[in-house]
C-alpha cells in the first residue's frame, strides 16, 4: 500500500502548488506520489529539474514498477535541465520568459500527443524558481511563477523550494509572497533550525492576522 501525501498533494489536479522540503529523500518520495497518479491514468509528466533530482525520481519511479523508457518514448515522460534552461534563458539580467515558455509547451505538446493523454491529468514538476531564490532575484522568480498560472487545462502544476533557503532572517516576507502565487501550499517535511521554524510560522500567523484576511 502506498504510503498517504504529505498535506496538498492529495488534492489534484490543482492549478499550481509551492512544495517546500527540508529532505532530499522527501522531495523524491513526494515528486513519485504526484507523479504516479498521473502516469498510471494515461497522463503525462514534465520534469524540470537539477541532473540530481531527475536521476533520484526516474529511479524511484522505476522502482514502482513504472516503465520509463515506454513513457520516454511516448514522450509522457519528458525531463528538462533546470539549469540549463536557467542559463540558456538568461539575458543580462532578465529571463526571456518567451524562450523558457516555448521549451516547456513544447514538451508539454508531445505529452499531449498521445490519444488517451489528451485530456489525462499532466503533472509538471519545476525547480527554475529554486534555483532563481537561491541568487536572490525576485523580479524574475515572480514572472516565471506566473507563467505557472497559464499552463492549461487538466494540469497540476509543483514549483519545488527547499526551505533551508529562508533560514536567513529576513526571508520570511518572501516566503509569504512566493506561498501568496500559488493556489496549495505543501509545507515543509522539517525546517533546518528551531529557529527559523519559529520565524516562518510567526510570520504566518501574522500574514493570516492582517485585515482582510479570513
Amino acid at each position: 500500500m502506498r504510503a498517504s501525501a504529505p498535506f496538498g498533494c492529495d488534492c489534484q489536479p490543482f492549478v499550481h502548488a509551492a512544495f517546500f522540503y527540508l529532505n532530499e529523500e522527501f522531495l523524491v518520495r513526494t515528486l513519485c506520489d504526484m507523479a504516479l497518479p498521473s502516469l498510471e491514468s494515461g497522463g503525462a509528466a514534465v520534469i524540470m529539474a537539477t541532473a540530481a533530482h531527475r536521476r533520484a525520481l526516474a529511479q524511484r519511479l522505476a522502482g514502482c514498477g513504472t516503465d520509463l523508457l515506454a513513457l520516454r518514448t511516448q514522450g509522457r515522460y519528458a525531463e528538462i535541465d533546470a539549469d540549463e534552461v536557467l542559463s540558456g534563458c538568461m539575458e543580462g539580467p532578465r529571463l526571456n520568459l518567451q524562450k523558457l515558455g516555448l521549451g516547456l509547451s513544447g514538451a508539454i505538446a508531445a505529452a499531449r500527443q498521445e490519444p488517451n493523454s489528451k485530456t489525462a491529468p499532466l503533472f509538471v514538476f519545476g525547480e527554475v524558481v529554486a534555483l532563481l531564490w537561491a541568487k536572490r532575484d525576485f523580479e524574475n522568480l515572480r514572472a516565471l511563477e506566473q507563467l505557472g498560472d497559464q499552463l492549461g487545462f487538466a494540469v497540476s502544476t509543483v514549483c519545488g523550494y527547499p526551505i533551508h533557503e529562508f533560514t536567513e532572517p529576513g526571508t520570511e516576507e518572501a516566503y509569504l509572497q512566493i506561498c501568496a502565487m500559488h493556489s496549495t501550499v505543501i509545507p515543509p517535511d522539517a525546517y533546518p533550525t528551531a529557529k527559523a521554524e519559529r520565524r516562518i510560522l510567526d510570520a504566518t500567523a501574522r500574514s493570516y492576522a492582517r485585515p482582510g484576511k479570513l
